[in-house]
């Protein structure tokens, strides 16, 4: 993740409710995947912040865009997937672009009830690939890129009164970063487990801010240690500290 990221303790009460989560959560799980991969020495994936494809102002976007293309100038050439969050008004979904077979899949947990009926989201994509597509022939000067667009159509689906699209985001990406098939099914129950983990992943990492404080108060103490013994010894450098 290629942005400063902070989890609040409202972030992570909505994780608490039978409700919607904050992006920042799906931020933090992606980040997390990220570090996993780092950790075990597995392919790296570029998992781009959530606020790349929001809604977003006309004022806001340019400086938007010229992150994205830095994100992706830095990284397309490291990676072998780039995970995208779009939000679509009050829906999240999932692209995934598997930059090696040209292909970007869109898992979304609310496709249309009936057969033949359009995807109202999938514009919204096409709106995405058509940006990536143009910033990389810019940075690349390559003209001949041209990705294709899959809809993955067996993927879990959320009920229709549920706000759990952003936990079925995260539970995409966690089974394509474990290389597990995309499973149709995501029950209450799972859902539930999923917010528990999430919760538990979090409150638990090494960079909490109670970790964080511990180390920075053992940081002072060891500080205070060292300035005590300066001034026992004073500034005579013929002695051994160990």
């Amino acid at each position: 993740m290629a942005h400063e990221l902070v989890v609040l303790k409202s972030d992570l009460t909505t994780l608490f409710i039978d409700g919607a989560i904050d992006s920042n959560i799906i931020d933090a799980s992606f980040f997390i995947m990220s570090e996993n991969k780092t950790r075990i020495g597995q392919e790296q994936n570029l998992y781009l912040p959530s606020f790349i494809f929001k809604t977003n102002s006309e004022s806001d976007q340019h400086h938007i865009d010229r992150t994205l293309k830095r994100l992706l100038e830095e990284n397309v050439d490291n990676v072998g997937k780039v995970f995208m969050l779009i939000k679509h008004y009050y829906h999240f979904t999932l692209v995934v672009w598997d930059i090696k077979n040209g292909k970007m899949t869109h898992y979304n947990s609310k496709l249309p009830m009936i057969k033949g009926t359009t995807d109202i989201y999938v514009k919204h994509v096409v709106q995405v690939r058509d940006k990536i597509e143009a910033l990389y022939k810019d940075f690349k000067a390559d003209q001949t890129l041209k990705i294709e667009i899959k809809r993955c159509l067996t993927c879990a689906q959320q009920r229709e009164n549920s706000l759990d699209c952003c936990l079925f985001v995260i539970h995409f990406a966690n089974q394509i970063h474990e290389g597990k098939p995309i499973e149709s099914t995501f029950h209450k129950e799972e859902v539930f487990k999923k917010r528990a983990s999430i919760v538990t992943i979090l409150v638990n990492h090494l960079h909490n801010y109670p970790n964080g404080l511990k180390r920075l108060l053992e940081e002072k103490r060891v500080a205070r240690k060292y300035d005590y013994i300066d001034e026992l010894f004073g500034d005579d450098d013929d002695h051994i500290s160990l």
